[in-house]
């Protein structure tokens, strides 16, 4: 009998953290798509997103992960997100998402400014922007979707 009760409590007390699906600690793995100004795909692929979240609400919510993303389309000026890479970034208080795809360069870097919605750590989308020496070179809109 008590066997039986410590494994419903220990059921209990793991299934609903394995339930729940937007779980910051979770892996997220996200179907990327890139499109241009005209609203064709031009990019697609996966984004590997790990949340960090933190006890004090002032301070932003870590993003660190990895992407694997294919053109679909050819374009001049997609900017460094074709192929595999490391990326970071943050979501501020309000949900906004800021996710640089080339961490670490100051210029000839891809970012993605985004919210999300659905939930927090769900599906989001937003504007990919290409930035080079010259300033701001190429953008459009993406979506990732939460697999």
């Amino acid at each position: 009998m008590k066997i039986s009760l410590l494994a419903c409590l220990f059921a209990a007390l793991i299934f609903p953290a394995t339930c729940n699906n937007n779980d910051p600690a979770d892996d997220g793995t996200f179907h990327y798509q890139g499109f241009d100004s005209t609203g064709a795909l031009l990019i697609e692929g996966t984004l590997w997103l790990d949340f960090q979240e933190t006890n004090n609400p002032d301070q932003p919510t870590e993003i660190s992960g990895t992407w694997d993303l294919s053109l679909k389309k050819e374009a001049d000026k997609v900017g460094p997100q074709v192929g595999e890479g490391d990326l970071e970034g943050s979501i501020d208080a309000d949900g906004n998402l800021l996710i640089q795809l080339n961490p670490g360069w100051a210029d000839n870097n891809v970012g993605l400014g985004g919210t999300f919605t659905r939930d927090r750590f769900g599906d989001f989308a937003g504007r990919w922007d290409y930035t080079s020496f010259i300033g701001p070179t190429n953008g459009g809109t993406f979506k990732a979707e939460r697999k």
